[in-house]
């Protein structure tokens, strides 16, 4: 890269880092609910153009992502549409012209990809062939949350989580109970079977009796057994389910007990989700102030981002900047001489390293306007200095200057026309060859080739040297009363 391009990089950053920051970067909703919210655009719009900016080469629209800021629509110089295309987003905007451009892109509805940091980017061309590059703050749009319920879920599901364990709890018990009963159920008719037997032995062995007879008592007592046992083990059986009616109907009083805490829960949550609301809302609107200052610091460390976009600012004035410049020098550039003057009045003041006025009415125009005396607003009887540097005002009577005149007439060839208007007629002299020396010659006349409706009266001052008040070398000044 050559020294000449490394000092325009150096300029167009300096541009950049003067431009005026009028941007603004409009936002319908900054709070979206995916798949819900509709309608969402983002406009970039220059409220406050300024009036040195000549041409909008390009107007983007960036956004935020892990590296940076990156472009995500832009339009540049003389693209009928905006790049890149975006499906589910529509994007329209306008260049053509300095008071109505802008970039608009809009989401029928919210998608994940709508969330997200924006950026309004616009470089212009400005009158004096600088470059200006306008950005915009930084405008957030984030997702919409209903904090409410998800407390509200979050206690459901820990209260179901809980119940469901007790409920699991409770049935472990139940059977733990039933089994530990029937165990001792069973242990205990088994130790009632051994009691009788012992019993009925005793018996019949301390009465004496015969077999046959030890046989009744045992079957009758048997029998007896047989009856008390199922009755004892149905009793417990009912005792059981009693208790376990119990406990359900112990669980159930909870688990209502339960629900209406919930439902107590959920109406405090709620209330004090509203006043967190409240209160993080005022921390937000007491934030901006701070925020906008810490954006301004922000702004200033950003040379690495400046020097980023320099790239992408001369890839977008590569195409046509060079032949938009020409165009604007072209249409800025004064014309060459008064005869290439069209469309302007009728003495137009113009300038091309020197400002004169034109006569474009008079003999087809073309004419140079050195004096015009058409009133006694100005006083002509003056000094040399005056006289060599003109005086008066251009839109009315005035004095072009020698010097200026002797530096007209030694660049080419220059023709002298006077023009008078006496009791309503007008005269005029013309002379083909006119030349003024410089003023170490006292501004020598030089003319020749007359024409016109008056007597050649001039004739006799060529050749003559220019005298004032203060500098009369021939005492015509004084004679005459001027110049």
């Amino acid at each position: 890269m050559g020294l000449n391009m490394t000092s325009g990089y150096l300029l167009l950053a300096a541009a950049v880092l003067l431009s005026s920051n009028a941007l603004l970067l409009n936002v319908t909703t900054d709070e979206v609910e995916i798949g819900k919210t509709k309608n969402v655009s983002l406009e970039c719009i220059d409220n406050h153009i300024q009036p040195y900016i000549s041409e909008v080469l390009m107007i983007r629209i960036l956004k935020k992502d892990l590296v940076g800021w990156s472009s995500f629509a832009e339009l540049r110089d003389r693209d009928t549409e905006v790049t890149p295309k975006r499906k589910d987003v529509l994007a329209t905007a306008n260049t053509s012209s300095i008071a109505t451009s802008f970039l608009r892109l809009t989401w029928p509805v919210a998608t994940d990809d709508i969330i997200g940091q924006y950026r309004c980017d616009v470089i212009s061309l400005t009158s004096r062939g600088s470059v200006s590059w306008q950005k915009t703050l930084p405008t957030l749009i984030s997702q919409k949350s209903d904090v409410t319920l998800m407390i509200l879920n979050k206690i459901v599901e820990e209260n179901k989580k809980d119940y469901l364990q007790q409920l699991q709890s409770l049935k472990e018990t139940i059977l733990e109970n039933v089994t530990t009963t029937a165990d001792e159920n069973k242990r205990h008719c088994m130790q009632q079977k051994d009691d009788i037997l012992r019993n009925v032995t005793a018996i019949v062995e301390s009465l004496g009796v015969s077999f046959e007879d030890q046989l009744k008592v045992l079957s009758k007592t048997v029998d007896q057994n047989k009856r008390e046992c199922p009755h004892q083990m149905l009793s417990q059986k009912r005792q059981i389910l009693e208790n376990v009616e119990a406990i359900m109907e112990q669980s159930k009083r909870e688990f209502i007990q339960q629900e209406e805490r919930i439902l107590g829960n959920v109406t405090a949550t709620a209330e004090k989700n509203k006043e967190d609301f409240v209160r993080q809302e005022e921390r937000i609107l007491s934030n901006v102030s701070s925020i906008v200052e810490k954006n301004k610091e922000e702004l200033v460390k950003q040379t690495t981002e400046i020097l980023a976009n320099v790239t992408a600012i001369v890839e977008a004035l590569e195409a046509g900047f060079e032949r938009k410049l020409s165009d604007m020098k072209s249409q800025l550039q004064q014309p060459q001489s008064c005869a290439d003057v069209t469309g302007l009045g009728h003495r137009p003041v113009v300038s091309n390293g020197m400002e004169v006025v034109c006569d474009t009415i008079t003999d087809n125009g073309g004419w140079i306007v050195i004096q015009r005396r058409a009133s006694a607003d100005v006083d002509f009887f003056r000094g040399w200095a005056d006289y060599k540097n003109g005086f008066g005002d251009r839109t009315g009577n005035f004095w072009f200057g020698l010097e200026k005149i002797h530096q007209l007439t030694n660049q080419g060839k220059y023709e002298l026309r006077i023009d008078m208007k006496y009791k309503g007629k007008d005269y005029h002299a013309t002379y083909n060859n006119f030349l003024l020396h410089g003023e170490s010659e006292n501004y020598k006349l030089q003319i020749s080739g007359f024409s016109g409706n008056v007597q050649d009266n001039m004739k006799y001052n060529n050749g003559a040297r220019f005298s004032t008040k203060d500098r009369d070398s021939n005492n015509c000044a004084k004679n005459d009363l001027g110049a």
